[in-house]
């Protein structure tokens, strides 16, 4: 399949997906004027290499920084590489942050306390020029973080009034994550996402 490539920018990261050599990474800022249509190409691409994936996919995360609406496109981005997991291909996540931002650390350890998916954590140093571009964006987008987090304690309280799922709608399982949902809504702070359940089983994921 083809290669998918962007050259990063002040604004947008890195991506290199390429199946022929087995490189796959996103690397840098991710702050984009538009998320959605940075992302969706990377997301489509992956379904498609879903379809007939290598032996073994690793896939690297590199991140100086990234906005609210990035996280939630590099959430869906782990969700697919789950799905392949899932499918009994080998898959293994390196999520490197670096040496000073517990913010990045943090972020991975929780994106993997929802995918479950065989990962490392690295640790690497950062340049003096990416120190000073790292905080002149943060204060750049303080303000949208802040309202961010005001949406998602609210969105939060709506999530956990929905009523559980009965019936594994793939396998039949009486065994899912009835907690699946809170969590992408939490991590998202977008309510579209509380009735999102994952099979314990199948490990199908599926909304009502």
């Amino acid at each position: 399949m083809n290669v998918f490539k962007l050259e990063g920018a002040d604004d947008t990261p890195s991506v290199t997906l390429d199946k022929d050599n087995g490189i796959f990474e996103i690397s840098g800022r991710s702050i984009p004027e538009n998320v959605m249509d940075f992302y969706n190409p990377i997301l489509d691409w992956l379904t498609s290499y879903a379809e007939a994936p290598l032996e073994e996919t690793v896939f690297e995360f590199k991140m100086l920084y990234y906005n609210t609406a990035s996280s939630k496109y590099l959430m869906e981005v782990l969700l697919k590489l789950e799905d392949i997991y899932r499918n009994g291909h080998k898959v293994f996540v390196k999520w490197h942050y670096p040496h000073n931002d517990a913010d990045i650390e943090d972020g991975g350890k929780d994106y993997f306390d929802i995918v479950k998916i065989p990962h490392e954590m690295i640790q690497y140093k950062i340049s003096v020029d990416d120190e000073q571009a790292k905080l002149l964006l943060s204060a750049k987008n303080l303000q949208n973080q802040d309202s961010g987090a005001e949406i998602k304690e609210e969105n939060l309280e709506q999530v956990n009034s929905v009523s559980p799922a009965m019936q594994c709608p793939y396998c039949g399982s009486e065994n899912f994550d009835t907690t699946f949902g809170t969590k992408l809504a939490g991590f998202f702070g977008f309510k579209n996402h509380a009735k999102t359940y994952k099979c314990g089983i199948c490990g199908k994921k599926w909304n009502l």
